[in-house]
């Protein structure tokens, strides 16, 4: 009698005992996976007699797509802000890709999969240099360090002074940065954003002459001619996330190095090879990644996936003229001389306006909420509006969006989030129905570092669950938009939330961010008996966390008022309110204004603007104010 073959589980059981999502956000992922031939989710539920997920995952081993279904999983984990490295271990745990049998190049050695995040965080951070007067010409590449500072090498931006000669310490005429629609995008950059009025706010000369010749000699003055250029673009780039900038990252010798740039056309290119040497005086290494013009600004990745410089230019061996290695800056010698009046340009606020959102999400909904606000009366006619706005692509079909999204100012909001008074740690944010109350949330994510902490409930766990749900499902979510998200923990006290909060955020030495929606005027009762007044006021004492409140009634307000001036612990907090109403006409015109300045465009004539007033604001009545503006931005946008 032959034995039956004892399958083996262990990476199955190893992914449900690591996971942390729910069995329904699980039961998402399977969805999402599954090939044809494997059984349905609806079957996994009915046949698990013990633990759904272990189940769920040996039906994926049994069908062989246990892999990519940990790699969903593992998406989904990163954004409920599990660390990176967790993730890599799992998955190389789990995914059993094989052993390679021998080393092909064994000067390179490994790589550790971790790196994989910040490569692609790179990636996308990167923009074309481009000048487009007198003529059409394209520079070089630079990359984004805050939303509205980009840094790239000086000699691929700096003018030259026409009667010696030499480099100017002035940007050229006629810079463009052209940076990808979205993340992740496959199709080429085509944003192309302006530098600011003021754009040059530090900056090193090349170490070379003009137009791209570079100083062989690492010996004084290369200690000082760094060859970076950080600038200010004319507007906030809230739709790409910045690399993080290290001061200490460094490279190593003979550890790999990744050069990211766009050579000769607009296509990112990226390359890996080791550093060959290192010369700590003048701030700069070579290495042997491949790289050609037009990648002269782009940023160098090191073994350990931080952004250790930008890429300066290529020479040829003193030894042999066939061999050819490129030359890196260093990150933390531009980071000396950036901070060497004792004043950090990374750490100053962003000074740019915020004139639009990237993400045709936000404008389905968008469409979708004026739906709602026109009431079935008036949703036809909403409809043909909008398909109008979009030259006439059907607004329900949600790959014919635009990305474009207008961000118009709100100035008390904008105040609050911007205030660095350590008091002001709670905004309470109403008005109206249709002005844009939770679009705050938006506002709020867009203006924070991106690195920041952001914790937020939306209406469904405000409204519709008990505040110990709610505050699992917001602690496991990375952003609004889960709208399913994960909830892992069911917070049984104030305390255990505060905790969990206090760990996120190094034990509340960053600044915590939580947004609460409390949707449309709801339930009267919403307040009472519960625990969310507690929450709030709790929150709102903890001195490193600030409160967002959305959509508050009057007398929700009064509470929340009364009871934090009643308490000691709490009296001290100032809050701020703001009530929200539509944009006017003359804000209108000046975001106008703003818009085609960023697009490098002259400012619109009064009458084209006022063909765009007159279909925001004049003769709209309430509650279509504020996304009839939207629609007219949209159209203006496409206009420019």
């Amino acid at each position: 009698m032959v034995a039956a073959l004892q399958a083996d589980y262990s990476r199955a059981e190893a992914l449900a005992a690591w996971t942390r999502l729910s069995d329904e956000f699980i039961g998402n992922c399977y969805v999402s996976v599954r090939p044809r031939h494997a059984p349905a989710w609806e079957v996994v539920v009915a046949s698990a007699a013990g633990s759904l997920r272990l189940e769920a995952f040996k039906r994926a081993h049994d069908h062989d797509f246990l892999a990519p279904l940990a790699v969903a999983i593992g998406n989904w984990e990163q954004k409920a802000q599990r660390s990176d490295h967790e993730i890599a271990q799992i998955l190389d745990q789990v995914c059993d890709y094989g052993l390679m049998q021998g080393m092909t190049n064994p000067d390179k050695g490994f790589m550790h999969a971790d790196i994989l995040l910040p490569l692609l965080q790179a990636r996308d951070a990167c923009a074309i240099v481009v000048r487009t007067e007198p003529v059409f010409q394209q520079l070089g590449t630079a990359f984004l360090v805050r939303p509205d500072l980009v840094l790239t090498a000086a000699h691929v931006v700096m003018d030259v002074d026409a009667a010696t000669g030499q480099w100017a310490p002035t940007l050229k005429k006629g810079l463009a940065f052209h940076f990808r629609e979205k993340p992740n995008q496959r199709e080429h950059p085509s944003l192309a954003i302006r530098p600011a009025a003021a754009a040059l706010v530090s900056h090193a000369l090349p170490h070379g002459k003009p137009p791209n010749l570079l100083e062989r000699s690492l010996t004084a003055p290369a200690d000082t001619r760094l060859d970076y250029a950080l600038i200010r673009l004319a507007q906030r780039v809230s739709h790409l996330r910045p690399v993080e900038v290290v001061d200490t990252a460094a490279v190593k010798q003979g550890k790999p190095c990744w050069a990211f740039g766009f050579p000769g056309g607009n296509a990112l290119m990226m390359d890996v090879d080791l550093v060959t040497d290192i010369d700590a005086g003048s701030g700069r290494w070579l290495h042997r990644a491949n790289a050609a013009a037009g990648m002269s600004g782009g940023c160098c990745i090191n073994h350990e996936g931080q952004v250790a410089g930008l890429h300066e230019g290529t020479l040829d061996s003193e030894d042999d003229a066939t061999v050819k290695r490129n030359r890196g800056i260093s990150i933390a010698a531009i980071r000396r001389d950036q901070c060497r009046d004792g004043k950090d340009p990374l750490a100053q606020a962003a000074s740019s306006p915020s004139l639009e959102f990237r993400d045709p999400a936000l404008v389905d909904a968008w469409y979708r909420a004026g739906t709602a606000l026109a009431g079935e009366a008036g949703a036809a006619q909403w409809r043909a509006s909008v398909a109008d706005a979009l030259g006439g692509s059907d607004p329900d079909a949600t790959d014919s969006l635009p990305a474009y999204h207008p961000w118009f100012a709100r100035a008390e909001v904008d105040k609050w989030i911007d205030s660095a008074d350590p008091d002001e740690r709670l905004c309470l944010v109403h008005g109206q129905p249709g002005v844009g109350k939770s679009f705050c949330i938006h506002l709020l994510r867009g203006k924070l570092d991106p690195y920041a902490d952001l914790v937020v409930f939306n209406p469904t766990q405000t409204n519709d669950m008990a505040w110990s749900d709610a505050t699992g499902h917001a602690a496991a979510a990375n952003a609004a938009d889960y709208r399913t998200a994960a909830a892992t923990v069911r917070y049984r006290a104030i305390d255990d939330f505060l905790s969990e909060l206090r760990a996120r955020s190094a034990e509340g030495t960053r600044t915590c961010y939580v947004a609460i929606d409390f949707g449309p005027a709801g339930r009267q009762d919403r307040f009472v008996g519960s625990n969310w007044v507690e929450l709030i006021a709790t929150l709102a004492a903890a001195g490193w966390i600030r409160v967002m409140l959305i959509g508050l009634g009057e007398y929700e307000r009064s509470v929340m008022v009364d009871r934090m001036e009643s308490r000691p612990e709490t009296d001290r907090v100032k809050i701020a309110e703001s009530e929200l109403a539509p944009i006017t006409a003359a804000e209108f015109r000046t975001y106008a204004r703003h818009l085609a300045s960023a697009r490098g465009k002259p400012a619109p004539k009064q009458a084209d603007v006022a063909k765009y007033v007159d279909r925001a604001v004049v003769g709209v009545a309430e509650p279509m104010k504020m996304v009839t503006a939207v629609r007219a931005a949209i159209e203006l946008e496409a206009a420019l």
